[in-house]
């Protein structure tokens, strides 16, 4: 499938500010499950300097910075995405990797460590394994939909992500709550896990976002996606921007002012088109 994505990202300040160096991660990733087939960038005002770079996770990271006061910064990208994978389970674990936990690398603990272990998690872990009959992939598609259908859904436009605990508690959260939450499940379960950042497209009518999922290592699988926000695998109609250990490590935009008294409202669009 081919998805043409635009992304318009304002920021407006109360009083000009000046900007500090701002990291974007907006250029979505060409890995073996997408390719960036064209992909165009405009940038309001027009940056002092840019540098551009691949981050520890292998993201497209685009560094900015400015010469004077704004009191507005506009970000707009366009982008076209063959994704490619239609089956999101086209790979064979060995017979130790069917159950968890797994081995886990030295370069993968991080992904591994939870933040703060809770204890509801660790019951909603516990049943779901049970459930799973302690399997890797029969866990992680019954986690998944457990997570869509005992958290609801809300719209959060600003703010971090909520952690595990206080969104399993509260039954709602949005989707980067979702991730998070998902997220500490998985590496309480003994798998590495982390925070992707990107689009999804959706065949009804909507208003599209910047979505947020998680994604789990599978020994001889590499890194695979699963949407608890909508209950499934991903495949090819989602669009992956960046991933971390954190979530602000797949931030799309990352970055601090300078200005006495300001304050800032920002404003995006986003539209999620198939081919």
């Amino acid at each position: 499938m081919i998805l043409h994505i635009t992304h318009v990202l304002t920021y407006r300040y109360s009083r000009p500010v000046f900007l500090e160096p701002t990291t974007l991660r907006l250029r979505p990733r060409s890995d073996a499950a997408q390719t960036v087939l064209r992909f165009s960038q405009t940038l309001s005002p027009t940056p002092a300097g840019v540098s551009d770079s691949i981050d520890l996770d292998g993201n497209a990271a685009r560094r900015i910075w400015f010469a004077c006061q704004t009191d507005a910064i506009s970000i707009r990208t366009q982008s076209s995405v063959h994704t490619l994978r239609d089956n999101p389970f086209d790979f064979l674990l060995s017979d130790e990797e069917q159950t968890l936990p797994v081995h886990i690398p030295a370069a993968l603990i991080p992904y591994a460590t939870r933040s703060e272990p809770a204890s509801c998690v660790d019951d909603l872990v516990a049943d779901c394994l049970r459930q799973a009959d302690n399997r890797t992939l029969p866990f992680l598609t019954t986690l998944t939909q457990r997570l869509c259908q005992g958290v609801r859904n809300v719209l959060r436009d600003v703010g971090p992500p909520l952690s595990a605990r206080q969104t399993l508690l509260q039954g709602e959260g949005a989707c980067r709550d979702q991730a998070v939450l998902m997220i500490d499940a998985v590496r309480a379960a003994g798998l590495p896990a982390r925070f992707v950042s990107g689009y999804v497209h959706s065949q009804g009518p909507m208003n599209h976002e910047l979505h947020a999922w998680c994604e789990a290592y599978l020994p001889g699988a590499g890194w695979r996606g699963f949407d608890p926000t909508n209950g499934l695998a991903v495949v090819d109609r989602h669009v992956a921007l960046a991933a971390g250990v954190n979530p602000e490590d797949a931030a799309c935009l990352s970055g601090t002012f300078r200005g006495t008294d300001a304050t800032t409202s920002m404003s995006y669009e986003v539209n999620v088109a198939a081919q």
